[in-house]
């Protein structure tokens, strides 16, 4: 199964050539002002013009689907990632205006009720299981895995939330579990970082690499 694993780094500033060089499938952008990883327009001009094999996500907070659209078209988006309380409604009126995947996170902890994640079935492409923190994401601490027995539906998610090089062995644990089935892939950030928006390349590729030979 980790050959198909998808791996995304998200909290990325300017480093999407660096990383698509090590072949993730994902590159995400902090677009939420609150972040200490936030995108600004500045940071962003040179998207259109880079030509890359990952995808790149938008992490929005919260923000309406004008404040989406917009930034979805000037910084070259291919998935828009929900990371607040935006609701079912909500996703099917963004779905309907945005050509890209849409995801939808769950801040989770041992009381959440993956039932909740029921409404957003045919509307959500993938789903992001991260950790229940003070911010709504880079928290940089990992929730229990196990929790995701509880997980009934047929979207498929990626693991999140606290995520480093000291995770291989659970990582290779948990995608033996039954319950890791609906698992595509991995969302790295805090534990790759050198200061908040710059990665540590190496310590990447070394992770990478160990994740594709599980």
């Amino acid at each position: 199964m980790s050959a198909d694993l998808k791996i995304k780094v998200c909290g990325i500033l300017d480093q999407a050539l660096e990383l698509d060089a090590l072949r993730v499938d994902y590159i995400g952008h902090i677009i939420w002002e609150g972040s200490s990883r936030y995108l600004n327009g500045e940071t962003a001009q040179q998207f259109k013009e880079q030509k890359l094999n990952a995808k790149r996500v938008g992490v929005f907070v919260d923000q309406t689907i004008d404040e989406i659209q917009s930034r979805c078209e000037r910084y070259a988006l291919d998935v828009v990632q929900l990371h607040g309380a935006e609701t079912p409604d909500f996703c099917t009126a963004l779905r309907s205006r945005f050509e890209g995947a849409v995801w939808k996170a769950f801040a989770i902890d041992e009381s959440f009720d993956f039932e909740r994640t029921r409404p957003f079935e045919k509307v959500i492409d993938t789903y992001v299981f991260d950790t229940r923190g003070k911010l709504p994401g880079g928290n940089g601490t990992a929730f229990n895995w196990n929790l995701l027995e509880r997980y009934k539906g047929a979207t498929g998610f990626l693991l999140s939330g606290g995520i480093g090089p000291e995770s291989i062995a659970d990582i290779k644990a948990f995608l033996q579990t039954p319950y890791a089935k609906k698992c595509v892939g991995i969302d790295l950030n805090s534990k790759f970082e050198i200061h908040p928006g710059k990665k540590d390349m190496l310590k990447l590729a070394n992770f990478i690499t160990q994740i594709k030979a599980l």
